[in-house]
C-alpha cells in the first residue's frame, strides 16, 4: 500500500505547480492589533526575489486607510473599484534597477461573518477584530497586509504586537515570543514560499504537547476535558502521514477554536468552529482532522494549479 501511495504522489507531482515559475515576492511586515477598538496599525516592506514584474497589484480592505506607499521602481495609482477593497496598482518604472514597496496603514476591521447555507461548508470574514467574550481575531489576505493579486507566492516574515491576554496563531512557524510591559510580541516567518497567510487570535486556553521536536497546541476559549484526547490523535497523525509523505513541513500543529462555522485548514495549524471540537465523535473520525492534518503537504506546502482540478481535496479525503 505505500508503495502504491508514493507512486501515485509522484506521478500527481508531475502534473501540479509547486511555484517554480511563479513570481516570488517577500514580506516583512510589523502589525499591532488592538482588540478593544477593533483596529490594527500596520507596516508592510516588499521586496521581489525573483524577477520584477511589469505590473503588480495590492488589494487592502477600504476600512484600512492608507497613510503612506513608498515606491522603488514603480509607479503606482489607486482604484476604488470593489465593494470591499482597494487596489493599489504599480507599473515599473523603465530602467530602473532597484525594486522595494512599502506600505503604511492603520484602521478598523470588523466584517461579521457571512452565514452558512445550503450550498456552503463554512462561514467566512473578510476580516474581524473583536473583544467579545468567546470572541477573537481573524485576519486573512488583505485585511492585515496588502495581497498581491495573481499567480503569485512569498515568502514571509510577520511581528504581531497585541495585549498579552491573547494569544495569535500565523500561518508558519512561531521562531520568537517575548512579553513587553502589558504587550505581547511573537515573530513568525514561513520557511517556504506560500500563496497567503492568516492570522488567528482570542483569549485562549492552551494546551500543549511536545513529540519529535514538533509542539502540537490546542487553543480554546474554555477549559477542556478533550486537550489529551486530541492532542494524543494529532501526534497519531503526525506518526502515521510522516512515514508516508517525509518530514512534517511546520515546526509546529496548533488545533484552534473559531468562533463561527470554519474546518480550515492552514499552514501549521487548522481552524475549527467551537462546537465542532466539543464533538470528538465527529472531529476525531475518518476524513476530519487528519484530513486538516495532511493538507499541511497537499495544499499549504504543495499548491494546486486549480486550472487543471483540484487533486489535493481528492488526495487528502484518500
Amino acid at each position: 500500500m505505500k508503495n502504491l501511495i508514493l507512486i501515485a504522489l509522484t506521478i500527481l507531482l508531475v502534473q501540479c505547480n509547486i511555484y517554480s515559475n511563479q513570481l516570488k515576492l517577500n514580506y516583512d511586515i510589523s502589525v499591532a492589533v488592538q482588540p478593544e477598538k477593533r483596529n490594527l496599525s500596520s507596516t508592510a516592506i516588499i521586496t521581489f526575489s525573483s524577477e520584477t514584474p511589469q505590473k503588480l497589484e495590492f488589494r487592502l480592505l477600504k476600512s484600512l486607510k492608507i497613510t503612506n506607499i513608498t515606491a522603488v521602481g514603480f509607479d503606482f495609482d489607486e482604484k476604488l473599484d470593489d465593494e470591499n477593497y482597494r487596489t493599489v496598482v504599480f507599473t515599473k518604472q523603465k530602467d530602473a534597477d532597484k525594486f522595494r514597496i512599502v506600505f503604511n496603514f492603520n484602521g478598523e476591521v470588523f466584517n461579521l461573518p457571512r452565514e452558512t447555507n445550503l450550498t456552503q461548508r463554512h462561514s467566512n470574514s473578510l476580516g474581524i477584530i473583536s473583544d467579545k467574550s468567546k470572541e477573537g481575531i481573524y485576519l486573512p489576505a488583505g485585511s492585515f497586509y496588502p495581497y498581491a493579486v495573481g499567480d503569485i507566492v512569498a515568502n514571509y516574515q510577520i511581528e504581531v504586537k497585541i495585549n498579552k491576554n491573547y494569544s495569535v496563531i500565523l500561518s508558519g512557524n512561531k521562531v520568537n515570543e517575548n512579553i513587553a510591559q502589558d504587550e505581547i510580541i511573537s515573530k513568525w516567518e514561513t520557511p517556504f514560499p506560500v500563496d497567503e497567510v492568516t492570522m488567528v487570535g482570542g483569549q485562549f486556553k492552551k494546551y500543549t504537547r511536545s513529540f519529535d521536536k514538533h509542539n502540537f497546541n490546542l487553543y480554546t476559549y474554555d477549559t477542556t476535558n478533550l486537550a489529551d484526547r486530541y492532542l494524543s490523535a494529532v501526534i497519531e497523525h503526525y506518526q502515521i502521514y510522516t512515514d508516508l509523505f517525509g518530514d512534517y513541513p511546520f515546526n509546529e500543529f496548533s488545533i484552534v477554536e473559531n468562533f463561527f462555522a470554519t474546518g480550515f485548514g492552514m499552514p501549521g495549524y487548522t481552524l475549527l468552529s467551537g462546537r465542532l471540537l466539543t464533538m470528538p465523535f465527529v472531529t476525531l473520525s475518518p476524513g476530519s482532522l487528519a484530513h486538516e492534518f495532511v493538507h499541511n503537504w497537499w495544499g499549504n506546502s504543495v499548491y494546486v494549479d486549480y486550472d487543471k482540478g483540484n487533486w489535493c481535496e481528492a488526495l487528502t479525503t484518500f
